[in-house]
């Protein structure tokens, strides 16, 4: 099977976000997903109790069994949780490859527990976003990693640019009831809105880029993919339930 990508990020027991929403997010796409777990946490839908990133070597095998495999289509980075373990990510993309690689940096969890240590912050503007051919921000993180309030937004995505050349910025209420997307491209920018949906739903940056990379890995172009995967995730936070006594999940299937 040709279609396989693979994900490089957490697991989340509950099923709401990590590994487990990647490779749902794949299958709908039509793609299989291989998964490297960087760090296991203590969760469900209501909080984070425990974050326990995995030993840097049993990343490192794990990478280098899936890519014996062959054939790995695109790569999604998601939880890199302290420096040795992403420095282990940035060896393996740069050894492999594989291309397209889709960075989501996750930084906290829905519930604002600190997911990374601060020590990622300088290690993905300088090791991680250069070999990314898309980063997906959401507005917080946008603003943490720029030190600027998205009412800056000129400025805030020219310091973004400093980092990669293609991003999108997801899910700023910069409209009343309009949920945004700016989407930078080599120096184009643009955005992409739809209606508010007042639902609070877990998942949904690791849902956006797995079906980015998916979309770009169908052979749309960039701004192209950005709209699909935004519409994507919007029809499945309509469709979003609570399935546990938290936040709403997405369901599959």
């Amino acid at each position: 099977m040709k279609n396989k990508i693979l994900s490089i990020a957490g697991l989340d027991p509950s099923g709401g976000a990590g590994v487990l929403v990647d490779f749902e997010v794949a299958r709908e796409h039509g793609y299989y997903c291989y998964s490297a777990v960087t760090s296991l946490t203590s969760q469900n839908s209501k909080q984070v109790v425990g974050v326990y990133p995995v030993e840097a070597k049993v990343l490192k095998e794990t990478l280098s069994v899936l890519f014996e495999e062959g054939e790995i289509s695109g790569l999604k980075l998601g939880l890199l949780p302290r420096a040795r373990l992403a420095e282990v990510v940035r060896d393996f993309v740069l050894n492999s490859q594989i291309k397209p690689v889709v960075c989501d940096p996750v930084l906290n969890a829905s519930d604002g527990t600190a997911l990374v240590a601060k020590e990622m912050l300088n290690f993905y503007k300088t090791e991680i976003f250069p070999l990314a051919d898309v980063v997906t921000y959401n507005v917080m993180e946008a603003e943490i990693f720029t030190g600027l309030n998205i009412e800056h937004l000129e400025e805030l995505v020219a310091r973004l640019s400093n980092f990669s050349s293609r991003f999108v910025i997801k899910g700023g209420h910069y409209q009343k009831h309009r949920a945004m997307d700016f989407i930078y491209d080599n120096g184009n920018f643009t955005s992409i809105s739809l209606p508010v949906l007042e639902k609070e739903v877990r998942g949904t940056g690791c849902a956006y880029s797995t079906s980015l990379l998916c979309f770009l890995l169908r052979g749309q172009d960039f701004m192209e993919a950005a709209k699909s995967a935004k519409n994507y995730v919007y029809e499945k936070i309509k469709n979003s339930q609570k399935l546990g006594q938290g936040i709403y999940q997405f369901v599959w299937g």
